[in-house]
């Protein structure tokens, strides 16, 4: 009994490697990867509370809130609302297939490329992780207290500003 549970974590180890580190699998990760990135700035996932969850209580923000009362978030944030949340599925592409924005149109072009199997060619995974330049070996020099103080210091400078996705999640 125990030989074949070995056995049977020592296969689905095997094929683990050997199919999500392929080539091929890498590279359509990356290119959904980008996909999203390249839509990231002009979507928003939209949720609406049709009022059929009766137990729900209506929320009370209305900073992410279309004029219809839809809640509207980008792809990034959609993780801090659970309806919002909810969406993030295999549709996504779809919704951003079915834009007319012409923001989404290098986003769109991916999506058709990607479905169409024209993945990227060559994908390379960086081995060394620690780069050459001097911005690079001085991060991996840094001990875990100056990150801290780096970090702190930059919140209170308001290096990219406070957008309302910011401010709601600082409310939590």
């Amino acid at each position: 009994m125990v030989q074949n549970a070995m056995s049977f974590f020592e296969k689905r180890f095997e094929e683990h490697s050997r199919i999500y580190t392929h080539g091929k699998t890498t590279a359509g990760t990356f290119m959904i990867s980008d996909i999203l990135l390249l839509a990231e700035p002009h979507f928003q996932i939209v949720t609406v509370n049709d009022g059929k969850d009766m137990f729900a209580p209506l929320p009370d923000d209305d900073d992410n809130r279309s004029s219809s009362g839809a809640k509207q978030l980008p792809i990034s944030r959609a993780m801090t609302d659970p309806r919002t949340y909810l969406e993030l599925t295999d549709t996504v592409l779809d919704k951003i297939m079915n834009t007319d924005k012409p923001q989404l149109r290098p986003a769109r072009i991916l999506i058709k490329r990607f479905r169409s199997h024209e993945i990227y060619k060559r994908i390379r995974v960086p081995q060394n992780v620690i780069g050459d330049t001097v911005w690079e070996q001085t991060l991996w020099s840094m001990k875990e207290e100056e990150i801290v103080e780096e970090i702190l210091k930059l919140n209170e400078m308001d290096v990219f500003g406070d957008d309302d996705d910011d401010k709601a999640l600082k409310e939590d």
